[in-house]
């Protein structure tokens, strides 16, 4: 069944973004999130190259260890990311293994090197633009690395935001051969799975505090076109990100009505969506995760809902 999609392997065992296992119902046909993934590849004329580098990637980290993601930029363009979690849960996930093996398959430069090689870390990742890493991020616990000016208020107004009971990381971008903090991330807390008014109402003061140029009056409007936001679904909001100019919101036990919804609403190519539309019976047993982004420019005052990503694991 997957004699063209070299990476897409059958397991019993399904991940979410988190890289938390779940339980569904599946059955000889059922697919798995990779199998996605090399949609993606395909819709976006890269499967010449990306499948080979990810088929390596599995090879040398194993089946389901890498989570995915397929972001489509304001300009429509693709990029993907990958990450990988703690080393103390996956041994061959240490900083250095992961580089090693990015430079083994030419994804990264050899003279690239991390400036830290903490065992505390909680997860890395690379993103590709074209054929070459982009970027290459590292995320930490905030509880091990102290917080800059810029994130001290939000973590002191936290009690309006977030749950003081989930973790908070720091995400530092490899600027060089220094790491330059990134963004701030904190989970949301458990009400609003039963109450996304309430969650309206804190990711609208949350903008008012990190985007306070904007217009109060005149944002957000994109949001009643999302109807896992205002609609009683199992959709579960887990995690917010601050960054520079723009707040990142993560979705989690996403069904694949809200999926396709989410893919046609942020325009992913339509040759990919028709692919999904066309095994709704072979991937409706998955559990999605996406994310997107409320971000705004300097000088207008009107937010918008951008920056896309879906996400799996290989």
């Amino acid at each position: 069944m997957f004699k063209d999609f070299s990476f897409v392997k059958k397991s019993n065992l399904f991940f979410d973004i988190n890289y938390n296992p779940y339980l569904t119902d599946y059955n000889e046909r059922s697919l798995p999130s990779s199998w996605i993934l090399y949609q993606s590849f395909v819709s976006e004329q890269k499967s010449s190259f990306f499948e080979k580098k990810t088929k390596l990637l599995q090879e040398k980290m194993g089946v389901n260890k890498t989570v995915w993601g397929y972001k489509i930029n304001n300009f429509g363009i693709a990029s993907w990311e990958y990450y990988y979690y703690h080393y103390k849960v996956f041994s061959s996930h240490s900083i250095e293994n992961v580089l090693q093996t990015a430079k083994s398959l030419d994804l990264i430069s050899d003279n690239f090197e991390s400036c830290y090689n903490d065992p505390e870390y909680y997860l890395l990742s690379f993103d590709f633009k074209e054929e070459k890493v982009d970027s290459f991020s590292i995320y930490y616990p905030h509880i091990l690395q102290p917080f800059s000016e810029k994130y001290k208020q939000f973590f002191q107004q936290g009690k309006h935001y977030f749950d003081s009971r989930t973790m908070g990381f720091i995400s530092y971008e490899m600027k060089g051969n220094s790491l330059e903090e990134s963004n701030y991330y904190k989970g949301l807390s458990t009400p609003y799975d039963n109450d996304k008014e309430k969650l309206f109402t804190e990711i609208r003061l949350l903008c008012e505090a990190k985007l306070p140029e904007i217009s109060k009056s005149n944002y957000l409007s994109d949001f009643y076109l999302l109807p896992f936001l205002i609609e009683n679904t199992s959709c579960h909001p887990w995690c917010i990100a601050i960054k520079k100019n723009a707040v990142k919101l993560y979705f989690t036990n996403v069904n694949i009505s809200i999926f396709i919804f989410f893919i046609k609403h942020f325009n992913y190519p339509l040759n990919f969506i028709s692919k999904i539309e066309n095994k709704v019976s072979e991937i409706s047993h998955l559990k999605f995760d996406f994310s997107f982004e409320i971000s705004y420019k300097e000088g207008d005052q009107n937010l918008t809902i951008n920056n896309p990503v879906i996400y799996g694991t290989f």
